[in-house]
């Protein structure tokens, strides 16, 4: 087991150096407006106690309470190396299983990106971010809705909140 560990960093050390992570693209800036707070809810699956409001560039978002994450999808055969709910990978975790559900837009790139720039704001180190955002190329796929847009759970959790359809629209569009 430890072989296969070693193994994995080893792997994932090679794709960091040979890899094209930087580019000329700036990052999005993403600012989460309130604290994360998560639930147990079934199994290895959380659910979000209150709604999350996340800015990504000049785009609000709310993700809803109640939002079912499994947090960090990490196989449990490397949680002894890398532990999906350290407190540092929640709040980019429920917001990249979010946006996989409702993308509005984004794109499966664009959502990642998302992810690594919200675990580096959120202080995980460069290599353990690029390590996830790497899983995450490789491994997502089958956990990205291709039908994600959601404008009308978005309609229903603005209202909730005195947010008017309008502002919403300027947001999806």
């Amino acid at each position: 087991m430890r072989k296969l560990g070693l193994l994995f960093y080893c792997i994932i050390y090679l794709m960091f150096l040979v890899s094209c992570a930087s580019s000329n693209v700036e990052p999005p800036v993403i600012v989460f407006h309130n604290t994360v707070c998560i639930k147990p809810h079934e199994g290895y699956h959380y659910q979000t106690c209150h709604p999350i409001t996340v800015t990504i560039d000049d785009f609000i978002m709310i993700v809803p309470a109640d939002f079912d994450t499994d947090l960090a999808s990490i196989p449990r055969w490397l949680w002894s190396i890398i532990a999906p709910s350290r407190s540092d990978f929640i709040p980019a975790s429920i917001l990249h299983d979010y946006l996989y559900t409702c993308h509005n837009g984004y794109g499966r790139k664009e959502i990642d990106t998302i992810f690594y720039t919200a675990l580096r704001e959120n202080g995980v180190s460069t290599m353990r971010a690029y390590q996830m955002y790497l899983a995450v190329r490789l491994f997502g796929q089958g956990h990205y809705s291709e039908d994600g847009s959601c404008a009308e759970r978005l309609y229903k959790i603005a209202k909730r909140y005195g947010r008017c359809k309008d502002d919403i629209d300027s947001n999806i569009s």
